[in-house]
């Protein structure tokens, strides 16, 4: 279960997101079992805090070039890092958004 945010301020378009997993909606289940699960986790994406997790920043304003950064929770860096090269708003959206709520999230950017 997840939710999102996007905001966009002068050259950076952020998105934020929401998760909760299968184990909260449970232990909310058991305190009030005449809930639906949809139910419950609509509750819970509201409740939830919002992080920021993916940045677009516009790098080239004429040819309207952007780079994605994703942001690094290792204790080390605790930072936005860039995780792809310069490309289109389009093409990056397609290649990185679908990795938020997922594991593969946290390779995005790392060394191979």
């Amino acid at each position: 279960m997840w939710d999102y945010r996007i905001e966009a301020n002068k050259n950076v378009i952020t998105v934020y997101t929401t998760e909760g997993d299968a184990r909260l909606v449970q232990e909310f289940r058991e305190l009030a079992p005449e809930m639906s699960e949809a139910r419950i986790a609509s509750i819970l994406v509201r409740s939830l805090p919002l992080t920021a997790v993916l940045q677009f920043v516009l790098v080239d304003e004429a040819r309207r070039r952007f780079v994605a950064q994703r942001y690094c929770y290792l204790g080390s860096i605790d930072d936005w890092i860039d995780i792809g090269r310069e490309d289109t708003l389009p093409n990056l959206v397609a290649k990185y958004v679908k990795h938020l709520g997922k594991d593969t999230y946290y390779d995005l950017g790392l060394p191979e």
